[in-house]
């Protein structure tokens, strides 16, 4: 039972498979299925790029002895878009692309 979740969630979380081949399902899924993510004036735009998985700071002994949670950042990577938008002429500019990393979560490791 437990390999059966163990496999699980190693499927949903795709950590030993490259950002850019992973598949289209668990955590990625999720992610693409939410953005892009856009501002009412249709003036900033944030797109999902990946997702990164930190290392735990500490090992499970560690967090044992100073009475810290065993876990992990979820980093999502995103693109923010900054289009400037020209009412009189009707027309659209980008006036800002960044990327950046954000941490979504802070997941416990069991």
């Amino acid at each position: 039972l437990v390999e059966v979740q163990t496999r699980s969630f190693d499927n949903f979380l795709q950590l030993s498979i490259k950002p850019e081949e992973r598949l289209n399902q668990g955590l990625h899924a999720i992610c693409k299925s939410d953005f892009p993510i856009k501002d009412y004036t249709d003036r900033a735009t944030v797109y999902y790029i990946s997702y990164d998985i930190d290392i735990p700071k500490y090992d499970v002994e560690e967090c044992t002895q100073i009475e810290k949670t065993y876990g992990a950042n979820i980093q999502v990577n995103v693109r923010l878009i900054v289009r400037y938008i020209d009412e009189e002429a009707g027309t659209k500019s980008v006036r800002d692309n960044k990327e950046k990393k954000c941490i979504m979560y802070n997941y416990i490791i069991i």
